[in-house]
């Protein structure tokens, strides 16, 4: 053979195709727990009543005493400053209400600025949307578990639209946290046993659903954990660009490390409330600036004074279990789902004041890592709770809609917030 011969030219390994996250996620045996349940056919296609925000113009929006939704910035208004830090409310919250059915969203836009509101914005449109498409379709509970799976797909592919070029590089796209779900009415039949609805829900990220029914409060999204318990500003999971991998593949950039499928039995009149971490992070003991020493016997925490020296799991149990009885006293003292959202909101206002006065009063320096002193955590908080039934028609002065005279503020006492 000649020296001078050529080697054999190889043709170039493709890249390897992966797998779309969602869907092994939708195959996972992690979501084969829903109940087969058949149910009520849809009345109306057309929703009674949608609620979205927040706006610059209305941060609350109800409807009569059947639903409610609002969002609040507890970081503080530095004097010398222009605006409010941390400006603009990056949750954003959609809820359409049908004459027996809901779709409801609430996401949690991870850190500041326009993109990021843009991502959560996008993200909870799409999600309520993609389900409103799909909903007279669906007549069995089972069906829902792909639908929700695909919904939260959709959100994600949303968020980079009109932002990726030809050559698939994408720019100046958001994260966000998202949690989502549909109230369905159970064709219950000759079975006695079965529930009157079923609430289904997706999450991705560190949001949290409660369920208050037979005067009891249920965390439904117990299992939605942060891989660092600790730290408040680990979500968990995110849509959007959260990962490191190829740019031209948006389907492999969000991060499902906590992608988690729930549902939960419920009756007319229970009350159902969804919330970003701004709200339940301020419901946590730790925040609270209590000690494990101080926690009632019964939760076995021994007499630690540093929450990083029990058990992580025994530690969240017994959080859980402060947080939900914490709620279950607010329900207890609420009317209306309205009352409710204003009276959690202003419980965040209140318990981070004195981390507004310190910024305020201290510009330029880090407020210390000390919740007996500083409680809380300053964040963009929002609620949505709603009672389970039917959702007819309103008259206008039975619904209350937000319009462009709303104060973004009047459901919460604000007063603190100037400092």
């Amino acid at each position: 053979m000649s020296i001078f011969s050529r080697k054999k030219k190889t043709k170039p390994k493709e890249p390897e195709e992966r797998p779309n996250p969602f869907l092994a996620a939708a195959e996972s045996s992690m979501f084969k727990h829903l109940p087969n349940l058949r149910a009520k056919p849809m009345l109306s296609t057309q929703p009674t009543a949608v609620l979205a925000g927040p706006s610059a113009a209305a941060a609350a929006a109800s409807y009569g005493d059947l639903a409610s939704a609002c969002s609040v910035s507890t970081y503080p208004h530095v004097p010398g400053e222009p605006v409010r830090a941390g400006d603009p409310i990056c949750d954003q919250y959609r809820v359409n209400l049908y004459e027996n059915r809901a779709i409801v969203c609430i996401a949690d836009g991870c850190n500041w600025g326009p993109k990021v509101l843009e991502a959560a914005n996008r993200a909870s449109n799409e999600f309520v949307d993609y389900l409103h498409e799909r909903l007279p379709g669906l007549t069995e509970t089972k069906q829902f578990k792909k639908v929700l799976i695909d919904a939260m797909q959709a959100a994600h592919v949303k968020i980079f639209e009109g932002k990726v070029d030809q050559d698939g590089h994408w720019w100046d796209v958001g994260q966000t946290t998202l949690l989502g779900g549909v109230l369905v009415p159970i064709d219950k039949g000759t079975d006695r046993w079965s529930p009157g609805y079923e609430f289904l829900c997706v999450s991705v990220g560190d949001c949290k659903g409660f369920c208050y029914t037979n005067g009891q409060m249920q965390d439904i999204t117990d299992l939605t954990m942060r891989a660092d318990h600790a730290d408040a500003r680990d979500s968990g999971g995110r849509l959007g660009p959260a990962t490191e991998v190829p740019e031209s593949d948006i389907l492999q950039l969000p991060d499902l490390a906590n992608l988690s499928l729930f549902s939960v039995p419920c009756e007319e009149g229970d009350l159902v409330l969804l919330m970003t971490d701004g709200v339940h992070d301020n419901l946590d003991p730790q925040h609270l600036g209590k000690k494990p020493r101080d926690m009632p016997k019964s939760m076995c925490l021994g007499e630690c004074d540093e929450w990083s020296q029990v058990d992580r799991e025994k530690a969240e149990q017994a959080k859980n279990v402060f947080r939900i009885a914490f709620l279950e006293k607010q329900v207890e003292g609420a009317a209306k789902p309205d009352d409710l959202c204003s009276t959690l909101l202003d419980h965040c206002v209140k318990t981070t004041s004195a981390s507004r006065k310190f910024m305020c009063e201290n510009q330029g320096r880090i407020v210390p890592k000390d919740y007996a002193l500083f409680p809380g955590k300053m964040d963009h908080s929002s609620i949505v709770a709603f009672k389970v039934g039917p959702f007819p028609p309103l008259s206008n002065e039975q619904a209350t809609m937000p319009d462009d005279d709303d104060d973004p503020d009047a459901m919460v006492d604000l007063g603190s917030l100037a400092m």
